[in-house]
This record gives structure tokens, sequence and C-alpha cells, in this order.
């Protein structure tokens, strides 16, 4: 039995972490918005998102437009253009919803 010589064992975790990356990554390409949202030049995709974005303020703005915020949040979320301000209003709006 090897003795322990008190030295962290990042080995497995690193490796965990890489494989999530790596299915997320896998999963984002493969799903229908990933496909398209690769597809785009740089400049449509963040044309788009801002249009996204827009809509989503629109329709969260509005309390009986609720299924139509909640579909724009769903796709603006999707977007690599959303931060952390981005995915903060998303989830603001989400719970604004909540009964």
């Amino acid at each position: 039995m090897a003795e322990d010589d008190g030295s962290p064992r990042w080995g497995p975790l690193v490796l965990i972490l890489l494989a999530v990356a790596g299915l997320t990554l896998w999963d984002w390409r493969h799903a229908p918005e990933g496909q398209a949202f690769a597809a785009l030049s740089p400049e449509a995709r963040q044309e788009k998102f801002l249009s996204t974005r827009r809509d989503a303020d629109g329709f969260c703005a509005h309390r009986e437009l609720r299924a139509q915020c909640r579909t724009q949040l769903e796709l603006l979320v999707r977007f690599p253009e959303c931060d952390e301000e981005c995915r903060f209003f998303a989830a603001r709006m989400r719970r604004s919803w909540r009964p």
C-alpha cells in the first residue's frame, strides 16, 4: 500500500471537469440551436442575440405575454454572447413570473 505524501490528487478532478466541459460543448454543438448558432457568422449571431434580447425585454414587460417571454429567455441564454448580466436578467425575469 502506498503512503500518502500529502499532495492533492488533482488528476481525477481535472479529468472529470474536462469530460463535463467536453460533453457540454458536444451537446451545444449538436442541439438544433447550437447548430444554427455555429452556422451564423459572428456578426449575424451578435445581431440575432441583440434582437432576441430586445424581444425578451419587450415580452417580459407584459404579464399577458408570459409564454413569449419564457420562449425568448430560453433562447437568449443559449447564445454564447449571453454573459453574466444577461443570465442575471433571464433569472430575474423567470422569478418574476412565479405565482
